[in-house]
Parts: structure tokens; C-alpha cells; sequence
């Protein structure tokens, strides 16, 4: 019997005891624990079966007077055993005429009109039956009557009647918190708190679905949901419900075919998961964006995934890889449906049919693993369906791997360290043979014969800024093993010194060609504009260009977009203020030559125009600017 079952238990037996105890109680929880639906399973329960259940919600509700009309009407209506009546309730009944059972047989023979005249008696008799009810006051958190005056009142009917009241609130919540500590033991006798039962909970949310179909599909993957629920560490049960009943409404939307398919639909209730639960108060239209965001370089479709390092601004305070590694993944989560057809759910609830089978239709899990090299396939072990292709397979894919390996025909630095993430990730599990040649030595030969020759920026950018990301953003395996950290900790320092060479060699003639040939591109790089290549901002500086040869330039392009670089720099520290101390310097190299060039046309037009750009940089850099 667990702790809620004792709660249930310990309630029925004050509710239902003949000896009146003369206290009410009081069950405490957060909002969305589940307390409504605690409430509702005990109102079933057969040893309330010959008592009189009110049940009112205090949520708005602002004077006595209010609840005694709900008291009056709960016990006058003589149509069910529990009433639920809120504040708005009141207002409406008493602006019509209403039936009552007037005679006590239990059929409303009578009429009382607003003002309920000529009734004394009745109302008399209907209050006396109060005394002897089982009241459930919910929301006390939410009521806006003063927390002394209730419990006076609540007192009459504990102190000198026999009713049972029986509070329901999440006292964290109580703007009189500390009155209320001080006089609640004048009427609370007793204070129970209730633990989220999730199983329970989430087993009667799927039995309400409808269609059938549908409700059996969402208790195959009962276990999933519970457990993705225990890993978002949530305790709201409200919020359960609703993505519950949001989720059989995108299942209804599912093609037959499709609702056996149990890859698909796992990897569907994942993701809605991800965005009901952990994503859903940041999916703006930027955000979506940058959710969905993925290096299209390397070849992959852009709309199928769930990319840490773009997650990482959405989310804010909590880090994308802690979340997505929570839910079981590295750095990324692939999705069954393209970023346009999340961002309708998510936009109505509910996806266009056509547009969902188009998705479904283009998804072909074991198509698609055909095409991936083995390296890729081997990653993906955890999905790799043995029913379908034997330990034979596995074993041969692994064999491939070590060919590739041995042949030297893995090149991309990204690649190679998956290779070796997955090769000692299998070692350590004894799936392949020790003999085999994953060891350190093997790998730091194959980084000095192979690997160099391919360093680039990209490269450079993922494992030397982005370090967890990998190749496709998917992460590396055994990342923590001391043969990994050793391979991966040589060609990064290799990548660092190819860049600090690249970055002197390569780089600044590269941006003074752009500057030349593609200026808008260098103005959104120089504003590190999010939509831009992040070089100037990720991996070095301005400080890399001779001042002279950038002045020069400068000074070459149309006079538009001369007089608009001072803006995009001044766009960049706004963006980057940390940048403004490293390139301070050479701004003021920038503006000794800008003076020089004035000098040298000195009293023409062109000259006024040069001095004003060097009057700008004052500007963005001196006492006035950054």
C-alpha cells in the first residue's frame, strides 16, 4: 500500500466514523499533483455511498454568502449525491426559477424563485442536512475571502455539527501563509500531503482516449511515457493529461498503416515530448528556427533533427545537451517529422493529414541505414533490429569498420573520432575481439599519415569550439575513456596549430577578397549577424589584417556601403562587447591610416569623406562609443 492509498484510507475512516472527531483536514499538494483526480477516486469509493458528498471550488469565490447559497443548493437539489458548484454558479441560478425537492422523495416537485420566499422550513431542513455532509472545499489558495473569517465559518459546521470538511490546497500558494499557520490548528486537525501517482494517473488519462485504436496504441507505449514523464522530473499531473489527450489527437492523425510501426511511433512521442514538455514556452517563430537549425554542409536534411548547440540558446539556463543526453541521446535526437510539420502541431494542435503521410511516407528507417557508413550504422546499435539482420551482421559491419580503418579511407577528422568512439565503446562491452587494433598508438599514426592533410575551418569549429557536437551532431561515443580523450586531445592540439598558421596565412586575405567580392556577406560577418559564417566572431579577430591593406579596401568600395561599415562594427560589439578590448588597437591603427590617406588628398572633397570615417571610429571606439 503506498502513501496516497493511506492518505485514502486515513480520510474514508475520519469521513465515514461514527464518533464525530470534530476537526476538519486538510490535503496539501502542488498545483498539478494530482489532487483532483485523488479527490475524484475517493468520491467512488463505496463507504461514501450513503453520505452526502458537496463538493465546491473556492477559486474566486469572495464572501460567505456565496458558499452558504452553494451549501443551500447542493442539499436542495436532491438530484445526486455530489454537487460541484463555483462561484459563478450562484449568479446564474438565482436569475432564474429552479425545481427543488420540496417533499424529501428525491424529485424536484417544488419551485423557488430568486428570492426563495415562503421557504423557511425547507431551507431550514436543507441546511440541517449539511451538518451531517462531507464537504470538500477546494482551491483554498485561490479564495479571495480573508482565511480567518472562513474558518469561522467552516468551525460551525465542525465544532457544532457533525459534517466532515475536508480542504484541498497547495498551501505554498496562500498569500496569508503565515495567518494561516497561526489559527489552522483552531480547525485543521490534521494535514496529509499526497505523492504524484503517476502510474495510476496516467493509466486512467489513456483510458478516457478515444477511438479505441488510438487508446490501444497509447497503452503500448504506456512504459515510454511514464518513463520520458520521470525523466523530465516534472510533478505536474495536469500537464500529463494535456499532453496525453494532445498526443492521441496527433495519433488520430496517423495513418493505419503506420499505428503498428512502433520505431516510428516511439521516436513520435519522444519528440512531442520534447516539445510539450521541454520546449513548448520557447517555441517562438525564431526559436522553431533555431531549434530545427543544422549544418547543411554536411549534407543532411536540416528538418530532421534536434541540434544541441542551436537548442542552447533556446533553452537558455538549462543546457541543450543535458536535456537531450537526459532523454537518452548525445547532442541530438532525430525526428520522424520535418521541422515544418512540428511547427504546425505546434501552431493549431493538430498537423494537415496530407502533409503528415507526406512525411510518413518519405521515412524509411532501414532504407535510409543502408545508405550510412558503417562507423555511422554501429552508432545507432541501440536500433539496430536483430529480428531483421543477425549477430552475424553486426559483427561483419564491425569487421568493415576496422577494414576502412586499416585501408586508411576515413579521412574526415569527425568521422575518424566516431570510428573510434564506437570501436572502444563495443571493446569495453566485449562485442568485438581485444585484439583488435583499438589502441591509442594505432590512432595517433593514423592522425599523423591521414588526417592532417584535411584540416579545414569546419573542422577547426567542431571539435576545437564545438567540442561534444561530432560529425551530424550526433556526439561521440566513449568520449570519457582515457583512449578517446588521448586520441581527441592530439588532433585538437594538431587543429589548433594548423588554425593559429591559417589564421596568419590564410585568413586575412580571404576576408579582404570578401570584402572586395561579397560585401554584404562581410557586413553580416563583421556584425556577427546569426545568419552569417561566425569566423570573426568563433575562432579570431580582426587584429589578424594589416590595418594598411584593410584601409585600402575599405576605401575601394561603393560609397553606400563604405559609409555602412562602421555601423555593422558597431552592431558587432553590441553583439560581442568582449570583442571590443581585443580590437580596440587595431581600430586605432585603422584610423592612423584613414588620416594618412586624407592627408594625401588634402582639400579635395574625397578627403572630408575619409576624415568622417575616422571621425566614426572615435566614435565607436573613444570615450563616447564602445
Amino acid at each position: 500500500m503506498n502513501s496516497n492509498d493511506l492518505v485514502k484510507k486515513f480520510i474514508l475512516k475520519w469521513a465515514t466514523s461514527s464518533s464525530n472527531p470534530k476537526f476538519a483536514v486538510l490535503l496539501d499538494g502542488h498545483w498539478g499533483s494530482g489532487k483532483t483526480y485523488f479527490v475524484q477516486d475517493l468520491l467512488e469509493s463505496a463507504e461514501l455511498s450513503k453520505k452526502k458528498c458537496v463538493y465546491i471550488s473556492l477559486f474566486g469565490v469572495s464572501d460567505i454568502s456565496t458558499i452558504e447559497a452553494q451549501l443551500f443548493f447542493s442539499t436542495a437539489s436532491g438530484t445526486a449525491k455530489v454537487a460541484h458548484f463555483g462561484a459563478r454558479f450562484v449568479e446564474r441560478a438565482l436569475q432564474s426559477t429552479l425545481r427543488f425537492d420540496v417533499s424529501g422523495d428525491g424529485s424536484p416537485d417544488g419551485q423557488l424563485n430568486g428570492k426563495l420566499s415562503g421557504a423557511a422550513d425547507f431551507i431550514q431542513r436543507k441546511f440541517s442536512e449539511v451538518e451531517n455532509a462531507f464537504l470538500i472545499l477546494d482551491d483554498l489558495e485561490r479564495s479571495k475571502i480573508d482565511v480567518e473569517e472562513l474558518f469561522g465559518f467552516v468551525n460551525v459546521f465542525v465544532e457544532h455539527g457533525n459534517a466532515r470538511v475536508l480542504f484541498i490546497a497547495n498551501t505554498e500558494k496562500l498569500q496569508e501563509l503565515s495567518k494561516f499557520e497561526e489559527i489552522k490548528e483552531k480547525v485543521i486537525g490534521k494535514q496529509l500531503s499526497l505523492e504524484a501517482n503517476t502510474s495510476a494517473a496516467l493509466s486512467n488519462f489513456i483510458s478516457e482516449i478515444e477511438p479505441q485504436s488510438v487508446r490501444e496504441e497509447l497503452q503500448r507505449l504506456e512504459e515510454q511515457i511514464q518513463r520520458l514523464y520521470a525523466i523530465s522530473r516534472s510533478t505536474n499531473l495536469r500537464q500529463l493529461r494535456q499532453f496525453v489527450w494532445s498526443f492521441s489527437e496527433l495519433l488520430s492523425e496517423v495513418p493505419q498503416s503506420q499505428l503498428g510501426n512502433q520505431s516510428f511511433l516511439e521516436s513520435l512521442v519522444l519528440e512531442f515530448f520534447l516539445i510539450f514538455f521541454e520546449l513548448g514556452e520557447h517555441l517562438s517563430d525564431q526559436a522553431k528556427r533555431a531549434v530545427y537549425g543544422f549544418s547543411e554542409t554536411e549534407g543532411q536534411d536540416r528538418s530532421r533533427f534536434f541540434v544541441a548547440s542551436e537548442l542552447e540558446t533556446v533553452l537558455g539556463r538549462v543546457p541543450a545537451t543535458e536535456v537531450l543526453s537526459r532523454y537518452g541521446a548525445n547532442v541530438r535526437i532525430e525526428s520522424p517529422l520535418e521541422e515544418q510539420t512540428w511547427r504546425q502541431i505546434v501552431a493549431t494542435g493538430s498537423p494537415d493529414s496530407d502533409t503528415l503521410r507526406r512525411d510518413i511516407s518519405q521515412l524509411d528507417f532501414s532504407e535510409r541505414r543502408k545508405e550510412w557508413p558503417s562507423w555511422k550504422r554501429l552508432w545507432h546499435y541501440l536500433d539496430w533490429d536483430f529480428s531483421v539482420e543477425t549477430e552475424t551482421d553486426f559483427l561483419d559491419e564491425v569487421t568493415r569498420l576496422i577494414d576502412e580503418l586499416r585501408r586508411k579511407e576515413i579521412s574526415d577528422c569527425r568521422e575518424f573520432l566516431h570510428a573510434c568512439g564506437v570501436l572502444l565503446f563495443l571493446k569495453s562491452n566485449k562485442s568485438i575481439p581485444e585484439e583488435t587494433i583499438v589502441t591509442f598508438p594505432n590512432f595517433q599514426n593514423y592522425v599523423d599519415e591521414v588526417l592532417e592533410s584535411r584540416y579545414d575551418e569546419d573542422t577547426y569549429l567542431s571539435i576545437c569550439v564545438h567540442r561534444e557536437r561530432g560529425y551530424d551532431g550526433l556526439g561521440y561515443h566513449a568520449s570519457r575513456t582515457e583512449d578517446f580523450k588521448k586520441v581527441f586531445d592530439l588532433i585538437s592540439s594538431r587543429l589548433v596549430a594548423w588554425h593559429e598558421r591559417w589564421e596568419t596565412d590564410t585568413y586575412p586575405a580571404r576576408v579582404l577578397s570578401e570584402i572586395t567580392e561579397d560585401p554584404n556577406e562581410f557586413f553580416r560577418s563583421l556584425s556577427a549577424d546569426a545568419s552569417a559564417n561566425q569566423v570573426l566572431v568563433s575562432t579570431t579577430t580582426l587584429t589578424n589584417i594589416n590595418p594598411g591593406s584593410f584601409t585600402d579596401t575599405w576605401l575601394e568600395l561603393p560609397r553606400p556601403a563604405e559609409r555602412s561599415l562602421i555601423s555593422c562594427a558597431g552592431e558587432r560589439y553590441r553583439n560581442h562587447s568582449s570583442l571590443v578590448a581585443k580590437e580596440v588597437d587595431w581600430w586605432r591603427k585603422v584610423q592612423l591610416e584613414l588620416r594618412a590617406r586624407a592627408s594625401s588628398a588634402e582639400g579635395s572633397p574625397r578627403a572630408a569623406q575619409i576624415l568622417r570615417h575616422a571621425d566614426d571610429i572615435e566614435g565607436l571606439i573613444g570615450t563616447d562609443g564602445f
